[in-house]
């Protein structure tokens, strides 16, 4: 594990009352407080993940991670995003044609980047947003994602919200039967299968939220993490909700989606955890499932 994530009992969860670091407003970039975060480039990120498949599923909130993170590869830095969240439209063509996931980068995308074509050329790396699995909470159709199903994966990251099933909004206990199929399938994960690893979701800032769920939502949606934080104790879960806590309504840009700079941030963290100091691809052990690595003998 990198030096600057915390390691407790749940083993990448952070201090609950301890901020990891200052988000700098001015100039739009992360500032760690034990100042141990390396600084990051694009070419060195895209050599990391050479030929390899990074896949993010799950709601509007995972999926807009998932595209900042492929604006940080094609060589976009945090200090020149977008204070808004992506718009839909971005995506909303690949919604209507029902593809499963879109592919960054990929020149039929409404928006690429600048040279995306000569870097996938270069260094072969691949973001997947799988986006169509998410509405009828159909794990069985997200499992097919983890078992390879539809591409070759190196590493899945999976997140969705009360939002995406209005039962769990009425009653955010009810957030604890949408998570157990992911505990067993942990429970069962074969070693050549890809880590699955949860991210919990936004905390939400009711000052700036739609009026009509200002109200209620975020108390619901800060419930449903804490259930996913106590239900997923030392399992593959990177608490990236907590980076955004302490500055919560200067970083989201509806309440509810953070603002393109803040999430190029924390891909650019989540890239950190997993290229190491020689800028190869390498997983944590926190990023794999437990009977794995009590298999290989590293538990």
């Amino acid at each position: 594990m990198s030096d600057h994530f915390k390691e407790g009992n749940n083993l990448h969860i952070f201090e609950p009352e301890i901020p990891l670091g200052t988000f700098r407003l001015d100039n739009r970039e992360f500032i760690p407080l034990d100042g141990k975060l390396r600084l990051l480039p694009s070419k060195k990120a895209r050599k990391c993940l050479q030929n390899k498949t990074i896949a993010f599923i799950g709601d509007s909130q995972i999926r807009d991670l998932g595209f900042a993170m492929a604006e940080f590869l094609n060589g976009k830095q945090s200090w020149n995003g977008k204070d808004d969240k992506i718009h839909r439209n971005y995506y909303k063509q690949f919604e209507i044609k029902g593809e499963d996931f879109l592919t960054f980068p990929n020149e039929n995308f409404p928006y690429v980047p600048h040279h995306s074509s000569s870097f996938r050329k270069e260094e072969n790396w691949e973001i997947l947003l799988y986006h169509n699995f998410i509405r009828d909470s159909n794990f069985d159709k997200m499992e097919e994602v983890f078992l390879n199903k539809y591409r070759n994966h190196d590493l899945i990251f999976i997140s969705f919200g009360v939002h995406q099933a209005r039962v769990l909004e009425k009653d955010a206990y009810e957030y604890k039967n949408f998570l157990f199929p992911l505990l067993k399938y942990w429970y069962h994960q074969e070693k050549d299968m890809p880590p699955v690893v949860w991210l919990p979701q936004n905390p939400e800032c009711a000052e700036i939220l739609n009026p009509l769920y200002a109200e209620k939502q975020p108390k619901i949606m800060e419930m449903a993490n804490n259930i996913a934080n106590r239900l997923f104790r030392q399992k593959p879960y990177l608490d990236i909700a907590h980076l955004v806590k302490f500055q919560l309504c200067a970083l989201s840009a509806d309440g509810l989606h953070m603002k393109q700079w803040t999430d190029i941030s924390r891909a650019k963290l989540i890239l950190n955890e997993i290229c190491d100091e020689n800028w190869n691809f390498q997983i944590p052990n926190y990023m794999i499932a437990p009977q794995i690595l009590k298999k290989q003998g590293q538990t």
